[in-house]
């Protein structure tokens, strides 16, 4: 068992950002829509677009990040997971700073 950084979506206000990076070299931003929605506003060799959204409950680093009701490329309700290995790290972004 170990302890690690993590953010439940609910306590994200909308406009809040997050910053997630995984192996190898991969990292997106994405902004809360509210109610556990998010938008990809910035994707970086990943394969996830600007303007895709999604859901997720939990971010938590050294987890993988899983994400469902997935919109990509005019195709919904997919899952996506990023940081199979190792897991993924990331930062929040307050929408009043």
């Amino acid at each position: 068992m170990f302890f690690s950084k993590a953010c439940l979506s609910n306590e994200l206000l909308v406009g809040d950002e997050v910053i997630v990076r995984w192996l190898p070299d991969r990292s997106c931003t994405f902004r809360c829509l509210g109610n556990n929605m998010f938008e990809v506003t910035r994707s970086r060799n990943a394969q996830l677009s600007v303007g895709d959204t999604f859901r997720c409950d939990l971010f938590a680093e050294g987890d993988m990040l899983k994400v469902y009701k997935l919109t990509h490329d005019g195709k919904s309700d997919m899952a996506y997971h990023a940081g199979k290995a190792g897991g993924i790290k990331f930062n929040v972004r307050r929408k009043n700073k």
